[in-house]
């Protein structure tokens, strides 16, 4: 069984704006994430970009400035 697979697509929390909007926001108050984990959540708002969702697009511009300041796995 899929994740929400039971539920109405309108109850399914996992894949929403309002997932990806707050896995974001939990992402810009880390010191100092994964590079990984802010290309996640830029995919995962890339819907809400396309549907120029405001908060999602200033959620975006912040990760996309944090990039630069997040750990990197060098080999």
């Amino acid at each position: 069984m899929t994740l929400g697979g039971n539920k109405k697509p309108l109850q399914r929390k996992y894949g929403t704006t309002k997932y990806w909007i707050s896995y974001g926001k939990g992402i810009l108050a880390q010191n100092r994430p994964w590079l990984s984990e802010v290309r996640c959540a830029l995919i995962g708002l890339g819907e809400s970009l396309r549907d120029k969702d405001p908060e999602a697009i200033r959620l975006a511009e912040q990760l996309e400035i944090h990039k630069q300041y997040c750990k990197r796995y060098d080999a």
